[in-house]
């Protein structure tokens, strides 16, 4: 009998109140999808020294995940395990260390096999309007600095664009305007991935160049593209 292949990892990403928790759970309970929540960073250290001890919450959560395909369909992330390279870049004025502090963090996980990029990435869409809605309609959440998320939704939506030029099979963007529809949605996009891993090595290699070579404001990015 061949050996199981292991049940995908997706991660979910978009910007705040657009739904990835709320899917998380539905994949969960319609399609038995294990969940590692999202990292609460509540603990962390100064800004600009937090980067390791994100790294190894990063770790943690990313050793989760692979135990928690042995016993699932489908493994869901609420979060990038590698958001550094990404989340440092889009808010650099606060102090968060750039691509040269957390690209060798990186590196050195991937390495040794304690990161790596998921099976798929799901980045979850919705107009501004409806962002607003869903805030405003979930008392629960206190979303701290929504605004200045929805800021940089932008420079958020270039890198996931970027990555899914270097691997178009392990991105999708995902309208969700219909949030009935959606867990059935991305079930579906798992099940139809590529059979293997991601090659991770590759990939942060061409992130970390990409996010080296690009601004998050295109109109001082001094290649203009991605």
């Amino acid at each position: 009998m061949p050996e199981r292949s292991p049940s995908p990892i997706i991660c979910l990403e978009g910007v705040s109140a657009v739904g990835k928790t709320t899917l998380a759970r539905a994949l969960a309970a319609e399609h038995g999808a294990a969940v590692v929540p999202e990292l609460d960073g509540s603990n962390a250290p100064p800004i600009a020294s937090a980067e390791p001890w994100f790294t190894e919450r990063h770790v943690e959560r990313w050793g989760e995940a692979c135990a928690l395909r042995a016993g699932a369909p489908l493994v869901v992330v609420d979060c990038d395990p590698l958001k550094g390279l990404w989340y440092n870049w889009m808010h650099a004025e606060q102090g968060w260390p750039g691509v040269d502090v957390v690209g060798p963090l990186y590196r050195d996980r991937v390495r040794r096999g304690l990161l790596g990029f998921p099976d798929l990435y799901v980045f979850l869409e919705a107009d501004e309007a409806r962002l607003w809605a869903r805030r405003d309609g979930d008392p629960t959440r206190t979303r701290r600095g929504f605004e200045s998320h929805l800021r940089k939704l932008e420079p958020h939506r270039r890198y996931f664009a970027a990555l899914q030029a270097a691997a178009p099979e392990r991105v999708a963007f995902v309208d969700t305007h219909d949030r009935a529809s959606l867990a059935d949605h991305v079930a579906s996009l798992a099940a139809a991935l590529p059979s293997g891993p991601p090659d991770s090595h590759n990939l942060l290699d061409r992130m970390i160049e990409w996010v080296r070579t690009h601004a998050p404001d295109p109109s001082a990015d001094p290649l203009r593209a991605g």
